[in-house]
């Protein structure tokens, strides 16, 4: 069936290539008494090919002329410059390479940390320990002492963007106390400080998490092959450099002023990005992040 034109009604062409569209865009650029109207439907005869001073289709040179001035005006999504897009972005690529170098830091740490006594393993007894938490509107706020056996370690959870993101809950868990119930512990509050006090959130308190019995070290399960390339910056499931959204600078500052301290011999725990900030402050390093 021919195309059908929804301005003239004609046959063989649609509203786009109409030639009474163009011959009224013409009429209208050329008694346009404004340099608005005038730009309005210079442009779109460009659009449509034709050369609003002459009424003809634009040459190859004129073509190659209007491609390259919106070449230049072309803004990138990610960097938000002009001259090139997301996907030619040379800014992008460098972040990309950047985050996926930290990524990769960060996975060997997290393993050598795991692997750690001070871990704990499958079937490590750990006790949590809360003078006064709200148990709902029956109860109130009531004394909290559970005993967890840990059953492993969730791979899915131990990514470099969630890390980053203050999400360290790695460890799977069995609520000996409340068997069907869920708690999380955090990578900071996994382990007893000494016999008196407790972990919680990386301060000493009455409160928190406090280790009970750890297995053996060799107790340690290696992560399956396929976590070491999840979450690979570019891609869609990954929070830091992802389609469509703009550069986190005051991020990829960060993590340039890391990565500069790490080959510099510095000494960060490359398993806390969230620390990363205050260990560059102690460092004298973060002077120009700000």
């Amino acid at each position: 069936m021919a195309r059908h034109c929804g301005y003239c009604y004609g046959y063989g062409h649609n509203k786009r290539t109409c030639p009474q569209v163009t011959e009224s865009y013409i009429r209208r650029y050329q008694t346009a008494v404004d340099d608005l109207h005038k730009e309005h439907y210079a442009d779109a005869l460009k659009k449509r090919g034709i050369n609003p001073e002459t009424g003809k289709p634009l040459t190859i040179k004129e073509k190659t002329a209007r491609t390259g001035y919106a070449k230049q005006h072309r803004r990138c999504t990610y960097c938000d410059e002009s001259g090139h897009n997301a996907r030619t972005c040379e800014g992008r690529k460098s972040d990309i390479a950047t985050v996926n170098e930290l990524a990769k830091e960060f996975r060997i740490a997290v393993v050598e940390r795991i692997k750690s006594e001070e871990f704990p393993g499958k079937g490590a007894l750990m006790r949590y320990h809360s003078p006064r938490e709200w148990m709902g509107s029956r109860d109130g706020y009531c004394p909290v002492s559970e005993i967890h056996m840990v059953t492993g370690i969730n791979w899915e959870r131990v990514t470099f963007d969630a890390a980053f993101g203050g999400t360290t809950a790695w460890l799977t868990m069995i609520n000996l106390a409340a068997p069907g119930t869920s708690r999380h512990a955090a990578q900071q509050s996994h382990w007893r400080i000494d016999k008196e006090l407790r972990n919680n959130a990386g301060r000493a308190s009455e409160s928190g998490w406090a280790g009970l019995s750890n297995p053996p070290e060799d107790n340690f399960v290696e992560p399956p092959p396929a976590w070491w390339n999840v979450n690979r910056a570019g891609t869609d499931d990954c929070r830091l450099i992802v389609k469509s959204v703009k550069r986190n600078r005051p991020a990829m500052k960060l993590f340039a002023a890391v990565q500069a301290a790490v080959k510099d011999g510095r000494d960060i725990d490359m398993t806390a990005p969230r620390l990363w900030l205050h260990r560059l402050d102690e460092l004298g390093l973060s002077d120009d992040l700000n």
